[in-house]
């Protein structure tokens, strides 16, 4: 079942100042989108009800577009406007523009003739396949990818690179959309630890890629859970489209995205915020109850792993390499009691 949350959108965060007038009508449609193929179907809209039951055996996750038509400038009139967003997608990442007012010249909101405020859909979530098609894409990006294979297989300490928004590549023939900085364990003290070294703009803090040696866990570790947490809990200014990387000692990566905000900071609240709760979730979840362990096959461990994004509200999707370049990925999604892999479209 989607149920509906209000929140205050105030005008003037969405379009110039001079151009915000009221009233304002608000129209919105809500989609969902399916666990298993990555379909999108309107749920809702202010034109009627439409379907309001997720028929999957996964959480089904939504998203809402909203349009705003408000009259031009010289209307009378102050406040702010609303919105609904599916309660499996509370994040409030949006994206706007403004329209055209005419010069200001028609100020009868009731005149047919009278041109819309045309702004750009408020998207309340974007979606973690976007966010990862533009890492395949990314020739440099793949190019630490491969540096983090050899190393997972040839060391037996951790190497990780901060992700952060760059220049494009000044070689046109070369994609290069991001910024990194290396960090590496050592023998004595094989777990890295970058403590947020490096990061000025945490709005340009974009994710973190890392390796995993033959001796630990081929999955994401609670420790990997627990940094991510962190990251998304007390830096509002880091975007929904924040990742977190692995590549083990197989060679396999790992991508987790954020599909859910809200979902995954009270996810982090409840399992991951002290050192009790760590304890009690490696014990309890990871280990006893998805069978995720050093020594298990990488297939049991990855098995347990998907089950428990799926079963527990994580808020977060992960994702696999297909090829030693990593130039593609598969969704994967825990369906009927097995791993399912699906395109990202």
């Amino acid at each position: 079942m989607i149920t509906y949350q209000s929140i205050d959108l105030a005008l003037s965060d969405m379009m110039a100042p001079e151009s915000v007038q009221v009233p304002c009508t608000t129209h919105f449609n809500t989609y969902h989108i399916t666990p298993d193929t990555n379909d999108t179907f309107l749920y809702s809209s202010t034109n009627g009800h439409i379907q309001n039951v997720c028929q999957h055996d996964m959480e089904c996750h939504s998203y809402t577009v909203i349009e705003l038509d408000c009259p031009p400038a010289g209307s009378s009139g102050s406040g702010t406007g609303s919105s609904s967003s599916g309660s499996s997608d509370p994040s409030n990442e949006t994206t706007s523009g403004g329209g055209d007012n005419n010069n200001g010249s028609n100020t009868d909101p009731n005149d047919p003739n009278d041109p819309d405020i045309v702004t750009a859909p408020l998207i309340i979530k974007k979606a973690p396949c976007e966010s990862n098609k533009r890492l395949e894409i990314d020739d440099v990006f793949k190019q630490k990818m491969t540096i983090l294979k050899d190393r997972a297989s040839s060391q037996s300490f951790e190497t990780l690179f901060t992700v952060r928004t760059g220049a494009p590549s000044a070689v046109t023939s070369i994609t290069d959309n991001f910024d990194y900085q290396h960090f590496q364990g050592s023998i004595s003290k094989p777990k890295v630890a970058w403590n947020g070294t490096g990061i000025t703009s945490v709005a340009d803090f974009k994710g973190i890629i890392h390796s995993h040696f033959s001796d630990l866990l081929p999955v994401l570790s609670v420790g990997d859970l627990v940094d991510m947490y962190y990251i998304m809990k007390n830096n509002a200014a880091v975007t929904n489209d924040f990742f977190y990387g692995l590549v083990n000692s197989s060679g396999t990566a790992y991508i987790l995205q954020i599909q859910d905000r809200a979902a995954f900071v009270a996810f982090g609240d409840r399992y991951l915020s002290t050192e009790g709760k760590r304890f009690k979730f490696t014990q309890n979840q990871y280990e006893s109850r998805y069978n995720i362990k050093e020594g298990n096959s990488n297939s049991d461990n990855e098995k347990g792993f998907v089950k428990m994004l799926s079963k527990i509200n994580s808020g977060l999707q992960v994702f696999k390499s297909t090829d030693t370049t990593y130039s593609d990925y598969k969704k994967l999604n825990y369906i009927n009691s097995e791993v399912v892999e699906s395109d990202c479209n």
